[in-house]
């Protein structure tokens, strides 16, 4: 049935205007960032972009440009992370070659390993030319920090020392020092950048005979071994007089085959030549799994061409985008830059798990990431529930949240929008009434998650009476509406003492008037027959402000708060009717009084789900709650992305970031 949700992507895609600008950066999980795979070089939009063997990356401080180190193009590159990823020739690119000066002149031996130091500046190392060099990107020009062009591991001042055949690079700032391992030479070592002076802190050591990939991580240096698959965390010595300072090592991990080391938030990561996990998280330990669309995890990614490059056993890149937990891959023999986030999927991938926040959703992080647009999809168990032959699939990616933000993300890559979107899930169980717990737990998540807008969706069914029983069921708050939580005691009061004010007791008088209440004193609150009570007109207006009022407080209260960019946090109703409920007209009038009465703009999907629930059929299983199938969310999370864009309730620029 799974293959079935591109029946239903294929139909809806057709109700989507065509395509007005260039193709744009896809947002997921794992994207490409920049190369269309063939070697040769070529500067222009993402992916037509070519490279030849990249290896070094770095991120500059503001998130807004990424450099490549082109081996074999003897150049650096810059990926545009602002614009479109648009890829350009920072400098070198015109044959190997050493020179230092202005960017436009200055050459390149297969450039490798790249490090962004905190002043924005960026150092190379030149593999070829057995040198370190400094790209000062404020002055637009290259300059030699160390290395005289010449094999070995010499230390020196600068120009008189060695600097060749290095594996991996790394800038500690309270030392103002710069770390590079010589795998070939078994050392670690180390440029003070105050005095330019070169020292070796390991060498031949026995912990550590082949110092391989660096990263610093909480003011800390880690590094791995390339020959007995260690990592150690890199700690001062217990200092002794009269004896130079000196390093310990502290085992992290054991048995990796680690290509290169990443910290981000507090983990320790390692890209590894391991054909099933070639991420993992070293601190605290746990694998990174990939996830198809669907949900699945890959299977040996390698084999499918994706870090086919880790089997190799080479240098690549592993570095963190601190604002988003996304992580940039250099695929040297791919010829291509990736991306992945790792937002904890293998501790959240089923759909009933609350993550570390409360949210049915992934570890998405805190800060809003810069261009993300932040969507909140609030409902009960139908955003959560997906069966497959009535059978219960537990796969947060197969639901509509993620179902949404896979569309939202694909529309505006094709579209060359510049929104990226996040959706986030914040469901409860039928039980709980649906117009009135959002009012308690939708505002902490809003603040939390800086989210943009909250889509609170409702089900079009004769539910009817979730709307008045917690006004008899709970406590009245100063606000007129039920408390969040159950009093015992309360509950055990006779119906009479618990419907003394309020709409509670405006509902009990007109039904007593209308000889539509049934109840005597000390007895339980059984109401006549409901329907009656939904057509009588003044008793459907009692209804219906019970059903709006807590809605309309929760509008009242977003209303009055701002996202951290200073804007407007939107709010709406989503109308979804459910695939086979057996459903009246009379409801469907009822339900669309109810958001009328709320205030709140309305999506109204019951056309939608008229006109293709026989054609997509099933979209849901056949038991009584008529829960979604994989194909039902994949139609309804298509089907709002679409008039989420129609009606501009989520930014859509289209041509130009």
């Amino acid at each position: 049935m799974r293959t079935m949700g591109w029946v239903v992507a294929s139909i809806l895609s057709l109700l989507l205007p065509a395509s007005a600008g260039a193709l744009g950066p896809m947002y997921s999980f794992r994207d490409l960032v920049a190369g269309e795979g063939t070697s040769g070089k070529k500067d222009g939009p993402f992916f037509r972009a070519l490279f030849h063997s990249p290896l070094g990356v770095a991120l500059d401080p503001g998130g807004r440009r990424l450099f490549i180190g082109d081996q074999d193009n003897h150049a650096i590159r810059m990926v545009d992370l602002a614009h479109d990823n648009f890829v350009s020739t920072l400098s070198g690119g015109k044959g190997k070659g050493f020179r230092d000066g202005p960017l436009a002149s200055a050459a390149f031996n297969r450039p490798g390993g790249l490090v962004m130091l905190p002043d924005g500046n960026l150092v190379v190392a030149d593999q070829d030319n057995g040198r370190l060099r400094l790209v000062d990107l404020r002055q637009g020009r290259v300059s030699t920090l160390a290395g005289d062009g010449t094999e070995g591991s010499k230390d020196g001042k600068a120009g008189n020392s060695q600097a060749d055949r290095i594996w991996g690079l790394a800038y500690l700032e309270q030392e103002k020092a710069l770390y590079f391992s010589q795998p070939t030479y078994g050392t670690l070592r180390k440029l003070d950048l105050a005095s330019m002076e070169t020292s070796t802190v390991l060498k031949g050591d026995v912990q550590l005979p082949r110092p391989g990939a660096l990263c610093i991580g909480a003011g800390q240096l880690y590094v791995s071994d390339r020959s007995n698959g260690k990592v150690f965390r890199v700690l001062p010595a217990p200092s002794q007089e009269g004896v130079a300072p000196s390093v310990r090592l502290e085992l992290v991990s054991e048995g990796r085959k680690a290509l290169a080391l990443a910290w981000s938030e507090d983990a320790l990561y390692s890209l590894e030549a391991d054909p099933n996990s070639p991420v993992a998280r070293l601190s605290p330990p746990g694998q990174v799994p990939f996830l198809t669309t669907v949900g699945d995890v890959l299977q040996e990614p390698t084999r499918m061409g994706l870090f086919q490059d880790v089997l190799k056993g080479q240098p690549m890149a592993l570095v963190p985008d601190p604002s988003s937990r996304k992580f940039f891959i250099s695929h040297p023999s791919l010829n291509i830059i990736t991306s992945f986030r790792d937002l904890r999927q293998e501790q959240n991938s089923k759909t009933h798990d609350l993550n570390s926040q409360g949210l049915m959703d992934f570890e998405y992080p805190l800060l809003k990431p810069p261009g993300v647009f932040r969507v909140l999809v609030v409902g009960d168990s139908h955003l959560y529930h997906n069966y497959h032959l009535d059978k219960f699939v537990d796969n947060r990616m197969s639901v509509l949240a993620k179902r949404m933000e896979l569309e939202l993300n694909m529309t505006a890559a094709l579209e060359g929008a510049s929104g990226r979107f996040e959706v986030m899930s914040l469901a409860a169980p039928s039980s709980e009434p649906l117009n009135l717990w959002p009012y308690y737990k939708v505002p902490a998540a809003v603040e939390k998650y800086d989210i943009d807008l909250v889509l609170h969706t409702q089900l079009n069914t004769n539910r009817h009476p979730r709307i008045y029983v917690p006004y008899f069921e709970r406590p009245i708050t100063s606000e007129g509406i039920p408390a969040y939580d159950m009093d015992p005691e309360h509950l055990l009061k006779p119906w009479e003492e618990r419907a003394k004010e309020g709409l509670a007791l405006e509902l009990v008088e007109a039904c007593r008037k209308k000889g539509l209440l049934e109840a005597r004193p000390g007895e339980a609150l059984p109401f006549g027959d409901f329907q009656k009570m939904v057509e009588d007109p003044d008793i459907r207006e009692i209804l219906l402000r019970m059903y709006s009022r807590p809605i309309q407080l929760l509008k009242a209260k977003l209303g009055s708060r701002r996202t951290k960019q200073g804007g407007r946090i939107g709010y709406g109703i989503c109308l979804i009717a459910l695939p086979q409920y057996d459903r009246s007209s009379r409801d469907r009038v009822f339900w669309r009084e109810a958001q009328k009465g709320t205030g709140l703009p309305l999506l109204d999907l019951t056309d939608l789900m008229t006109v293709f629930r026989v054609s997509l059929f099933p979209l849901s299983c056949m038991d009584g709650e008529d829960h979604f199938n994989d194909q039902g969310h994949q139609f309804l999370g298509t089907a709002i992305a679409r008039e989420l864009i129609k009606k501009q309730w989520v930014p859509f620029p289209v041509g130009g970031r």
